[in-house]
């Protein structure tokens, strides 16, 4: 097989397989957020509804707990849901995908990170 034909193939079979792990990517995704999501914000009523009952005032700090634990991993959840099925990379350059996710972290508050969009090419050699 010419050169040029072998590149082509190449490029198709990556094409093909990037394809089917975007629709695999989309698929966890969908089965995350309705699945999961659905159960967890059923449980996420029950403790409400628990707490709204008041049938065991000496649990009521515990249910709370459990409630904001149970609606903090859906926040996480709905996050994770969004970033499997969205397909931002395809259409967002590198630079504000790494602002974005600089974004998040600082968010987070877990620690600062300053990040000026520079990128600066390295010339690697094979």
């Amino acid at each position: 097989m010419p050169q040029i034909q072998l590149e082509e193939h190449q490029k198709e079979l990556l094409s093909t397989q990037l394809e089917k792990q975007n629709q695999t990517m989309q698929h966890i995704g969908r089965e995350i957020h309705d699945n999961v999501g659905q159960k967890l914000t059923l449980t996420s009523l029950y403790t409400q509804q628990l707490a709204f009952e008041n049938k065991a005032p000496h649990s009521n700090d515990s249910i709370e707990n459990t409630s904001k634990i149970i609606n903090e991993s859906l926040s996480e959840l709905r996050e994770l849901s969004k970033t499997l099925t969205d397909n931002s990379i395809e259409l967002k350059s590198i630079n504000e995908l790494i602002a974005a996710e600089v974004k998040k972290i600082t968010g987070s508050n877990l620690c600062d990170i300053q990040y000026n969009g520079m990128i600066t090419p390295v010339n690697a050699s094979y």
